[in-house]
């Protein structure tokens, strides 16, 4: 892993401007919209020296992410994006379900798209609607869960190493909540589990807006694709097993297409974040 003081620093001169980049939520990226895909451990940062990613390669321990992936799979498949809620990222526009007589019913979902087929998430950690709670796969599953935390408080220690200001700004929101509803030993309360899905441009909501995206991934069989990419600056991040982003998600972003045989490949992402809702609902006791 390499040493915090060597880690380069790439200067992000946007394309566009915001309003530009949020006129195009939903809307996929393509290849036209990136000229450069990072591979190698570096910072990103825009002109003002506000921080957009940090990719460290090769920042995790195989028996560590060995010993998270059921807990972190097993949510993966807990529910797939048709039929969900998450049409920004689905790209995609609400439309009213379809029961399975042919009948129209009175909730919208994410329609049946085929680039949508084998896509499936599922969350771990805490949620606080309708009120504070952990997910029920978390607890459920709780043996399964604790084995996520040694990895949790790996990506932690990175955050903290690699990205101080807003993981201290995380720190201090973790402060005000109930220690309960944290992942152990982290100032993360949730982790979004993402399998084969490649999201249309969105920005994530819910998250602390001064906090960050902490990203590991899992991956099997063979594919191509699926970088995380920043189209406001024409760059895309290449993460792989055992790497670790660290992103900004409150501007516009998505993945590249994933190419393979979704029935031959695998790749799971693991995001680690705060929900600022828990600050309002769930304070420390």
């Amino acid at each position: 892993m390499i040493d915090v003081n060597e880690i380069p620093t790439r200067i992000l001169y946007p394309y566009e401007t915001r309003e530009e980049g949020l006129a195009k939520l939903g809307r996929f990226v393509q290849p036209a919209d990136i000229d450069t895909i990072v591979e190698e451990s570096e910072t990103g940062i825009r002109p003002d020296g506000s921080h957009v990613y940090t990719l460290i390669r090769n920042a995790v321990p195989y028996e560590m992410a060995r010993v998270a992936y059921p807990i972190v799979l097993r949510a993966g498949l807990n529910k797939s994006v048709i039929g969900g809620t998450r049409f920004m990222a689905a790209g995609v526009k609400p439309e009213l379900r379809v029961r399975a007589d042919g009948t129209t019913g009175n909730r919208t979902e994410v329609p049946d798209r085929p680039w949508l087929r084998g896509a499936s998430e599922g969350v771990l950690g805490a949620l606080e609607k309708p009120e504070c709670r952990l997910t029920t796969i978390t607890s459920e599953h709780w043996d399964q869960y604790v084995q996520l935390f040694p990895l949790a408080q790996h990506l932690n220690d990175i955050f903290r190493t690699y990205c101080p200001l807003h993981h201290m700004w995380q720190a201090e929101a973790s402060s005000r909540i109930d220690p309960s509803y944290l992942l152990k030993g982290t100032v993360c309360t949730t982790a979004t589990c993402n399998k084969n899905f490649a999201t249309a441009l969105h920005i994530d909501q819910g998250d602390l807006p001064e906090g960050r995206g902490v990203l590991t991934m899992f991956t099997g069989g063979k594919f191509t694709g699926g970088e995380l990419a920043y189209p406001q600056y024409r760059l895309a991040v290449r993460y792989r097993m055992l790497d670790v982003l660290i992103t900004d998600n409150h501007q516009p972003h998505g993945n590249l297409t994933i190419i393979g045989d979704p029935k031959a490949y695998i790749r799971l992402a693991l995001i680690l974040y705060f929900r600022s809702g828990l600050l309002k609902r769930c304070p420390s006791l």
